[in-house]
Order: structure tokens, then C-alpha cells, then sequence
């Protein structure tokens, strides 16, 4: 399984876990304050990101990854900002606990909590960030064929030196050994 694949599919299946207009989608990381006005146009919503991960340090190729779904309500018709990041909170913390996420061969979440990070006001809405992160030993895709990662071993750049930006007065171009 490789990462991007394990995402998208906590992210399928936290679907299951929230009330319906709540949207679910993925997310790249942490959020910033830009980040969370954009996402209040969207709010209620939860977007899952992957934080971290670790060699499990067993003899088949699994990894432990740190988890995060992150919750972003406004207050509105459904109730306080803050009030609906606690409820959706302790429901995703209780599906975690007792359902099936990450596909067949994702092992169950552990080491489940939830806290709230954020609350603020954007325009006149009230809003309130928190997260939900867990961790899950996923098995590892097979390694990728020897060679396969050639481009990440070449490195080309231009460099603008002199006065006359439309043509470099310095152009290098590394090719690193590829063993």
C-alpha cells in the first residue's frame, strides 16, 4: 500500500463516520491560517492528512503512520462552532475506535485522540478547529524497481547572475550516481 493510496481511502471511509452534509476529503498536512478561512467557506468538513511515518521495524515492510482528521466547523444553523467540533470529535474518535479504516490489510487505529487547536472568527462567523490523529501500521507497497527513481537523482538549474535576466550567465547540470 503505498501512501497517497491509504489516504484516499481513510478519507473514503471516514464518510461513513459523519452526519451527512459534513464533506470529507484529504489534506496535504498541518493547516495554516490561510488555510482554515478557506476551508470555513466549506465548514462543516474534514480533511485527512498523513503526518508522519515510521519503519515499523519488523521483518515484513509495514510502516506506523500518524494519522490526522482534521474537523473545521462554523456556527450556524447546526449550532456553535465549538460545539459541533466536540460532537464530530468524539463520533470520528468513537468510529476509529470500533470500525475498520485504511483498507483490508491497515491494521486497526491506535493511540486515538482528540484536541481542539483552534478557535477564531472569520468575518462575522465563529469557527473552531480540532483534530482527531491516531496511529495505524499500514503494510508497505513493494520497492520500487532499481533505476525507477532516476529522475530524482538529477539536478538542473539555471542562475540568473548578471543584469540580463533572459539568458544566464551560469547554467550547471548534475547527474548523481545512481548506486
Amino acid at each position: 500500500m503505498d501512501f497517497a493510496g491509504f489516504r484516499a481511502q481513510l478519507a473514503a471511509d471516514l464518510v461513513q463516520a459523519v452526519p451527512t452534509g459534513v464533506k470529507v476529503g484529504e489534506h496535504p498536512g498541518r493547516f495554516d491560517l490561510a488555510e482554515v478561512e478557506r476551508y470555513s467557506v466549506e465548514a462543516p468538513c474534514v480533511r485527512v492528512a498523513l503526518l508522519s511515518a515510521a519503519d515499523a521495524d519488523l521483518a515484513e515492510p509495514y510502516s506506523d503512520v500518524e494519522c490526522s482528521a482534521y474537523i473545521l466547523t462554523k456556527t450556524g444553523k447546526a449550532g456553535l462552532a465549538d460545539k459541533q467540533l466536540l460532537t464530530l470529535g468524539v463520533g470520528l474518535s468513537a468510529y476509529l475506535r470500533y470500525f475498520a479504516v485504511g483498507g483490508d490489510d491497515a491494521q486497526s487505529p491506535q493511540q486515538i485522540k482528540f484536541t481542539n487547536l483552534y478557535s477564531t472568527s472569520v468575518g462575522k462567523d465563529g469557527i473552531a478547529l480540532g483534530a482527531v490523529t491516531w496511529r495505524q501500521r499500514i503494510p508497505l507497497a513493494a520497492p520500487p524497481a532499481a533505476g525507477s527513481l532516476a529522475d530524482f537523482l538529477k539536478f538542473y538549474a539555471d542562475w540568473n547572475v548578471g543584469q540580463d535576466a533572459a539568458s544566464p550567465e551560469a547554467e550547471d547540470r548534475v547527474d548523481y550516481p545512481s548506486s
